[in-house]
């Protein structure tokens, strides 16, 4: 309780009247910060380690381990939701009652809470009427049906399906009214009342038992009241306004909103790529600093002025002086999609030179990154790179800031060729959602009103060094490639996070359908199998062989449904190999997948042979696909592969994965 009451009202005289302090810290808002928790523990993050065959087999699926990261899956994609729906409707959070009877709430009025008031540490004496009421307008005010409607929807999803129970059931809001607290001022100028308390909203689902369970996600419902029309209306147009407007209208916030290299003290490295964890820690160093501060409590007091005696300030108090609450990142840019044949000799496209085939081999066969030929990155004349990899993204690079102008005009509401426009946004390569904590409204000498954490978004903006580069207008041309402190960050994040992927595998020529290719003559290709890979390097290793973390079972079973998770090292004894290439790599992400599309395989595992062979299928052709930041290459295995001839004995099967023994 003292925790809460710090959070509320601070109680100082003026001139005989009572100060208070509306709201608190997002924090404490409602979907804000909550936390889903299951009453039988199948919401938890599984424990990474081994996979165990239910069926005794050794190796095989962890049907447990699978129902727990479904379970996570939802339990994020559900608390996003409440999150996201709560945020929305946060300005019902603060109404005006002028006592005309326009507001219609049962309890939540200043005549009901004056009488309910009680000093704080107290309880609230909450009869029988009084929490029905209150529970009805908190339904009200977060609008429980409209998010009963989204949750829905969420178990509705394919994926979610074996979650959903046979009877259809609605969230259940349960407020803890032991945990309430109500302060109340009033006098000649202003009326005002604060009410807090802890809510959870739960939901049923099946567990892994098939049994009905609970999900709870637990809230904080902050509530400001008052009298005040100047107030209220202030107020809900902050909320309502800043959000999106921040970034957008530069000519009255300037560029407040809009981070970039300088600000984030990193003028050195402009040539080094950000990841988001990176990222969030320097955003937050700089959000928490004086010169922000100053620079947002200045413009807020400049456009959202309200009296000569009320200004916008943050807390001085020694537990409060942060003001990051939290970034949450919604575009950037990223790598586009380019396809290739395995095996083809001719040129990927006439703006290459490289051919589909020496690009796929690069991928999936060496494990060696070759600088080839010299080039100009990042102002340096005599920079060695790899003529693929270089390639490939200028030639894909456009379109990186095409399909970013629309997922940030998507993100603003705008149309997409305004954004090259936009001052702070022409040159973003990633747009996110700011949380900003501990500010308040100063009213007269005392009054302190503490303010709700503001959700504003932010551009980071990748300015150029004595250039003029709309990088929005997709429009460059060599001098850009040659000199561009972004494109030189994102070859080089490029070329990491392939160096880090062949560090994992160790890729090699295709050495495990040698017996097949003997037996079948009519084979003249380089590598028949899609990879060949040894499974541990000498440049890094957690003393595993990456093989040996494959989930399968034995013959074909499962085996498609599963490689894809193998390969993109989703499963959780992979978690080593994942880390390695997402923090050695500097990636966001690391996917490899693969679409068979009636291909059937077995796993081998044999004293000289090991990887999944060819068991069956009708097929002419399958796709795969990888992906990370800036890479993301659709390849085509066609009948080179698929209408091979079956070996002639069980022991020479074609392979589609080997091991380099």
């Amino acid at each position: 309780m003292k925790k809460l009451t710090k959070l509320l009202l601070s109680i100082s005289s003026i001139s005989g009247i009572a100060s208070f302090a509306v709201s608190c810290s997002l924090g404490s808002l409602p979907g804000a910060n909550n936390n889903g928790s299951s009453s039988n523990g199948n919401g938890t993050k599984p424990e990474t380690g081994g996979n165990v065959d239910p069926n005794g087999g050794g190796n095989g699926v962890d049907p447990q381990g699978d129902f727990k990261n479904l379970i996570d899956e939802f339990k994020k994609d559900v608390n996003n939701t409440i999150n996201s729906h709560l945020n929305e409707n946060i300005s019902n959070l603060y109404e005006l009652d002028e006592g005309d009877g326009k507001l219609k709430n049962q309890f939540l009025n200043l005549s009901v809470l004056k009488t309910k008031q009680k000093p704080f540490g107290e309880q609230i004496d909450f009869t029988d009427g009084d929490k029905i009421n209150l529970k009805e307008d908190a339904a009200k005010l977060i609008v429980l049906d409209s998010l009963n409607t989204l949750i829905k929807k969420v178990l509705d999803n394919e994926k979610y399906k074996i979650l959903k129970p046979d009877t259809d059931s609605d969230i259940i809001l349960d407020i803890i009214y032991k945990s309430c607290a109500i302060a109340f001022t009033e006098s000649e100028q202003i009326t005002a009342a604060n009410v807090v308390f802890d809510y959870n909203i739960s939901l049923n689902y099946k567990d892994f038992s098939n049994n009905i369970s609970l999900l709870s996600f637990e809230n904080r419902f902050i509530y400001g009241i008052t009298n005040s029309k100047k107030v209220t209306e202030t107020v809900n147009n902050l909320f309502n306004s800043l959000r999106i407007q921040g970034v957008l209208d530069d000519k009255k916030h300037n560029d407040i909103f809009k981070i970039n290299h300088e600000k984030l003290g990193l003028i050195a490295k402009k040539q080094n790529w950000i990841t988001e964890e990176k990222y969030n820690s320097l955003l937050k160093n700089y959000i928490n600093g004086d010169s922000f501060k100053k620079i947002f409590v200045d413009d807020l007091n400049k456009n959202y002025k309200l009296e000569n005696n009320v200004e916008f300030k943050f807390s001085q108090k020694i537990d409060e002086k942060e003001s990051f609450e939290s970034y949450n990142n919604l575009t950037q840019i990223k790598g586009v999609e380019e396809s290739i044949n395995w095996k083809s000799n001719k040129k990927i496209n006439n703006d290459y030179n490289t051919t589909n085939v020496e690009l796929y081999d690069f991928l999936f066969r060496e494990n060696k990154i070759t600088s080839d030929s010299s080039a100009t990155i990042g102002g340096d004349k005599s920079y060695l790179v790899n003529n693929k990899v270089y390639e490939y993204l200028k030639n894909t690079f456009p379109t990186i800031f095409v399909n970013n102008n629309e997922n940030v005009a998507n993100l603003l509401k705008i149309n997409k060729n305004e954004v090259k426009d936009k001052e702070n946004l022409k040159n973003n390569v990633r747009v996110g959602e700011l949380s900003i904590k501990n500010l308040q409204l100063k009213i007269g000498s005392n009054f302190v009103q503490q303010l709700p954490n503001l959700k504003v978004l932010t551009s980071f903006s990748s300015d150029e060094n004595n250039k003029s580069y709309n990088l929005a207008s997709a429009q460059f041309n060599q001098d850009f490639f040659d000199n561009s402190d972004v494109f030189a960050s994102v070859y080089k994040n490029t070329i990491l996070g392939i160096r880090a992927m062949k560090d994992v595998y160790g890729f090699t020529e295709d050495n495990s359908n040698k017996n097949f290719v003997e037996s079948n003559k009519n084979y003249n290709w380089k590598g028949l199998s899609m990879s060949n890979f040894k499974g541990i390097t000498n440049n890094w290793t957690n003393g595993k062989n990456l093989w040996d973390s494959f989930n399968y079972k034995n013959l074909q079973t499962e085996i498609e449904k599963n490689l894809s998770n193998n390969l993109s090292l989703k499963n959780s004894n992979q978690s080593d190999y994942l880390k390695y290439i997402l923090n050695s790599g500097e990636q966001e992400f690391y996917n490899w997948s693969v679409d068979f599309n009636g291909m059937k395989f077995r796993y081998i595992d044999w004293d000289n042979q090991k990887g999944v062979s060819v068991f069956g299928g009708n097929t002419k052709k399958f796709y795969g696909n990888l992906k990370m930041n800036f890479l993301n290459i659709k390849y085509e295995i066609d009948e080179q592969f698929t209408s091979q001839p079956s070996g002639a004995s069980v022991f020479i099967k074609l392979m589609l994965l080997g091991k380099d023994f």
